[in-house]
Order: structure tokens, then sequence, then C-alpha cells
């Protein structure tokens, strides 16, 4: 067996402990990344049902001030006495 050739025998080990911590690092990274991806979006959920919510009832009161359905008090002189006298 050449020297050479035990030396990289060694070495293989000792790479591929390395390469796992650097993989490990990187799925420790990522899933890190994914958490606040996830957050992120969870907030932006939140703030459009929020925003939905108040649009709905602002549109709920536009509508309500544009239907106004109370009765309206008939003005002086239209009143059926008079169109009698």
């Amino acid at each position: 067996m050449d020297e050479s050739t035990g030396q990289k025998q060694q070495n293989a080990p000792d790479e591929m402990a390395s390469e796992n911590r650097e993989l490990r690092a990187r799925i420790k990274l990522l899933g890190e990344m994914v958490k606040k991806i996830e957050s992120e979006r969870d907030d932006l959920r939140r703030r459009l049902d929020t925003e939905g919510e108040k649009r709905r009832r602002t549109q709920t009161q536009l509508t309500a001030l544009l239907i106004d359905q109370r009765a309206k008090p008939e003005p002086p002189g239209t009143g059926l006495w008079l169109k009698t006298v």
C-alpha cells in the first residue's frame, strides 16, 4: 500500500465529517429561514384579515349612509289639512 493512498484513506473520514458539519449548518440555517418566512406569512395573513374586516365595516357604514331609510319629516305646508283648505 502506497503511503499517499493510506493518507487519502485517513483523510476521507475527516473530509466526510467536515462535509457533514457543513451540511448540518446549512440545514439549520435553512430551517431558521423557513421559520422566519412562515412568521412573515402569518403576519401578512393577519394584516390582510384585519384590513378586510375594516373594509367591510366601512362599506357597511357607507351603505347605511347612502340608504338612510329613516322617515323624513314632511316640509311645512305639505300636510293633508293644508290641501283641503
